[in-house]
């Protein structure tokens, strides 16, 4: 099998943009599409302490309509525009923030003093010289006042982040075995999954007539989650995934009927995708495993055989047998500490009680002992409605998408030149473990980090160069060959050519490769022959950001 199984076809389908209705009065909703995918300056929140933001209340454009403190959901009237330039800060019906008789108000822009304003040391400072204070309560009108270092005047600038979604609907080899879904139930997904990531500022786009193709490929389409998964199916899809640099790729997959869905962190380790069963029923399925790729965990755990904990006697002998913890049953406790522990709905249903029954809130395992899950977080297998992410699962998301591997989904690509990390076998980077790079180094896969030993650029005869000068140079004639480090010459045997099926190859034909098929393992950098699907020869190149994260 040759990688010629890349044969992308249009994909047509009528859609409709799906709106998303407040749960509060002050709050005005939008269609959560693809409509506002380049503005300058940029459009975000104004978030302040206990994550509550600056909101028009009641969504009125009225001048002198008042600026107050709420929970952050990402709704229209919460979106405002700095601009440097100006001072203004524009937001709801286009009108500016003003400071008026020590409040804060919205009104039409006038070049006024009370409508320029300044961020300094986490403060929102009016020029007027006082600062923005906002309350943590909902609905409390924000004020001006003296500035200080007090928690009440820590209000920063979040900008949304529009993240865009390559949908790929995968098929069998002959084509058969396609899933049913839809492009237009997708956008429903999406637009449920918008509205569980609203209050991170985070939207999901999706433009059917471009962000759709199709894809022939039974190994992928066989992609079910497990250890068991075939290797060389991952491998493509990892390849696949770097053709849609700087967006998420989404294969929708029909399967054998097994329908699991899955998603890799942001460190990308092998599966720097996510896949999706063939369902659009509102089960937030998507935005779970969206959840999985923006770096949050479950907040369940399973039993050590990877089974569900379905009875109260299983889960007290767990719990006995680990010192009676009740820490043990928070899955995600390692990356946030505000999601309870949990096991699961199939302990409610294995007394006959209805998993969302709002009565139903605690399970008492021990006379001391009661799980309470949060049966609403999206990161849970609750399903129950109005999912939701928990503040510091917000804080987790927003900072995952700020690192290295995550760059492209928020700012534009890099140009060829630019320095990237080239990602290879089983999530890990091509690197000099020499610091600083010199003549005659070895290379080696080894874990992907920000460090200068992984960064190259492609000159333009092909040669891939380090930081600091050097090319890597095809190694002599004999049977394990190593390619090392050199000055660059220019000569052919610094020339590699980076093929469309993912291959790095010299000028006498051969492929970069690992040596070491292990997927935990890092291994010596060799010149083999090519040969297609062997995944210790796939290649992507992600783009290092200069400067280092924002």
């Amino acid at each position: 099998m040759t990688m010629s199984w890349y044969r992308f076809l249009p994909f047509l389908a009528l859609v409709g943009c799906a709106t998303v209705d407040p749960d509060e009065p002050i709050f005005e909703t939008e269609d959560l599409d693809s409509t506002e995918l380049a503005l300058s300056p940029p459009t975000g929140a104004y978030v302040g302490p206990s994550r509550k933001c600056l909101v028009v209340n009641g969504a009125s454009t009225a001048d002198g309509t008042a600026i107050v403190a709420s929970d952050c959901i990402g709704a229209v009237n919460a979106r405002w525009s700095p601009d440097p330039a100006t001072g203004y800060i524009r937001g709801w019906a286009g009108k500016c923030l003003t400071g008026s008789n020590g409040r804060i108000v919205l009104s039409t822009c006038a070049n006024l003093t009370a409508q320029k304003w300044t961020s300094s040391g986490g403060r929102l400072r009016n020029n007027l010289g006082t600062c923005a204070s906002m309350s943590t309560s909902n609905g409390v009108p924000a004020i001006l006042a003296t500035c200080t270092t007090s928690a009440a005047q820590q209000i920063v600038f979040e900008p949304v982040r529009r993240l865009r979604v390559q949908a790929v609907f995968v098929s069998d080899d002959s084509g058969g075995n396609a899933p049913v879904l839809t492009a237009q139930q997708l956008q429903s997904n999406l637009a449920r999954a918008n509205v569980v990531y609203a209050p991170a500022h985070v939207q999901f786009v999706f433009d059917p007539a471009t962000d759709v193709s199709m894809l022939r490929d039974t190994g992928i389409n066989r992609l079910a989650c497990l250890g068991t998964d075939d290797q060389h199916a991952i491998g493509r899809a990892r390849m696949l995934a770097g053709r849609y640099e700087g967006r998420i790729l989404l294969l929708i997959r029909r399967g054998d009927g097994s329908g699991r869905s899955c998603s890799s962190g942001p460190a990308g380790g092998d599966r720097p995708f996510v896949t999706f069963r063939n369902t659009w029923a509102d089960d937030h399925v998507l935005a779970h495993e969206l959840g999985h790729y923006l770096g949050l965990g479950h907040t369940f755990i399973l039993d050590p055989n990877g089974n569900p904990y379905d009875t109260a006697a299983k889960v007290r002998t767990f719990y006995n047998a680990n010192g009676n913890n009740p820490a043990v049953f928070d899955a995600d406790r390692f990356e946030v500490t505000d999601t309870p522990g949990d096991v699961g709905p199939q302990l409610w249903q294995s007394v006959g009680w209805a998993k969302c029954d709002p009565a139903r809130t605690s399970f008492a395992i021990t006379d001391t002992f009661s799980l309470t899950p949060d049966r609403f977080n999206v990161m849970s297998y609750w399903d129950c409605p109005n999912q939701r992410l928990t503040a510091q699962q917000i804080l987790r998301v927003r900072a995952q998408i700020e690192l290295p591997m995550r760059r492209t989904l928020i700012d534009p690509l890099p140009a060829p030149s630019a320095a990237r990390m080239i990602f290879g076998y089983a999530g890990h980077c091509l690197t000099d473990l020499n610091p600083t790079p010199a003549a005659g180094d070895m290379l080696v896969l080894a874990p992907c980090t920000d460090a200068g030993s992984k960064t190259w650029t492609f000159g333009a005869g092909g040669e891939i160069r380090t930081w600091n000068g050097l090319c890597v140079k095809e190694g002599p004639p004999f049977a394990l060959r190593r390619p090392t480090l050199a000055a660059c010459t220019g000569a052919w045997d610094q020339k590699f050519v980076r093929s469309g099926d993912g291959d790095l190859k010299t000028p006498s034909g051969l492929c970069l490769a690992s040596d070491n098929d292990s997927r935990s393992s890092r291994g010596n950098l060799v010149l083999f022959a090519c040969a297609p699907d062997e995944l210790n020869k796939f290649w992507s190149y992600l783009p290092r950001p200069t400067g280092g994260v924002n």
